[in-house]
């Protein structure tokens, strides 16, 4: 913190690049300041020669924060590894490739660690060419057993990944193929119990599948290795279960949601996980909400009904109560009162009201 000089008679200094009067100790600060750093401070009342020295010390002050700058920059900065103009087919271990078979013919011997160790048989045509049945084991542990083409994994195999200390059982995968990809039917486990079963597409669930963890089974559609479209899902924990539309393994669409601790149920739009658009709520006791919904919550108009039957049109907002738009009735709302419903529906909710009277009138006389 800068202190301020008691009197004028202590500022004995002044900044020619600033304009300032300074005392001793405001002159220290400004020389050390990364801003102030290069500007030249000289005394009040010095000679020519002094002025000069102030200055080229000043020049010199600023060259040196300007190469420290430029230090710090550098060592900040990320290294750039230099590529190698010359570089070897055999020096590259291709690990990626080599697990995925795709590897040069015959494989080089210093990249035969990375291939792993295969028994099986071999194309007839092309030397050291992985076709047909065969086994390998893995660098890191894993082991597939099955079919091969082309030196890729294609066709009916199983996939067993090395066991993890404290496991009991390793993860697996059993199923169809394709370049080396999990692609059509299979089934994949998990030590915890955990399985999927259904369609792949590039190594992702894709397509009609069954998902089962101890939270939560899914049965229905994925694209992308996320749940999308149809699906049905019971959370076991809790009882609930989602039966509608999926987006990015969100409830997205029209569905329906049932509490199993009481019974309570939702039917109607959802947006991103959230009730949002068109919705009804039914209590345990009998009591419905009908509405509009916003993320989540009340949002609009909407219609109470009691456990008598009696409806009554009402405004929410954010979930809290607002205002009635009209009194209690039966059936269709009052001729005067028909809040945000349109005077078509209106009378439609009127019509039916009235044939199902005379409906009614017509069993009794018969």
């Amino acid at each position: 913190v800068l202190v301020r000089p008691r009197s004028g008679r202590h500022r004995r200094y002044w900044c020619e690049a600033c304009g300032v009067l300074l005392c001793d100790f405001h002159r220290q600060n400004h020389e050390k300041s990364k801003l102030t750093a290069g500007h030249c401070v000289r005394k009040l009342g010095e000679k020519d020669s002094s002025v000069a020295r102030s200055r080229a010390r000043a020049r010199e002050k600023k060259k040196d924060a300007a190469l420290k700058a430029e230090a710090e920059k550098k060592k900040a900065a990320p290294k750039k590894r230099r590529a190698s103009l010359k570089k070897k087919e055999d020096d590259d271990p291709m690990p990626n490739k080599a697990y995925n078979g795709d590897l040069p013919y015959p494989i080089p011997p210093r990249m035969e660690k990375y291939a792993g160790v295969y028994e099986g048989a071999y194309d007839e045509k092309v030397e050291g060419l992985r076709a047909g049945s065969g086994k390998v084991v893995f660098p890191n542990g894993d082991v597939y057993t099955g079919k091969f083409k082309e030196g890729m994994r294609q066709g009916f195999g199983v996939y067993v990944y090395k066991l993890r200390p404290g496991r009991a059982k390793p993860r697996r995968y059993e199923g169809s193929w394709r370049r080396s990809e999990r692609c059509g039917e299979g089934k994949e486990t998990w030590p915890d119990g955990s399985y999927y079963e259904g369609s792949y597409e590039h190594d992702q669930f894709h397509g009609k599948g069954t998902y089962y963890t101890k939270s939560a089974k899914y049965v229905g559609y994925f694209e992308n290795g996320l749940k999308h479209g149809k699906g049905h899902c019971d959370y076991l924990k809790h009882r609930d279960t989602y039966d509608g539309d999926w987006q990015g393994n969100r409830f997205h669409g029209k569905g329906i949601y049932v509490w199993g601790k009481d019974n309570r149920r939702y039917e109607g739009e959802w947006h991103q996980g959230l009730k949002s658009g068109r919705g009804a709520e039914f209590e345990s006791n009998g009591e419905k909400w009908e509405g509009e919904w916003l993320k989540g919550h009340r949002h609009g108009h909407g219609t109470y009904r009691k456990r008598t039957g009696k409806l009554r049109d009402g405004i929410w907002k954010k979930g809290h109560f607002i205002l009635w738009t009209g009194p209690e009735y039966f059936g269709a709302p009052p001729s005067g009162v028909v809040g945000r419903r349109t005077k078509g529906d209106a009378l439609k909710a009127t019509g039916e009201v009235v044939r199902d009277a005379k409906g009614a009138a017509a069993k009794r006389d018969a």
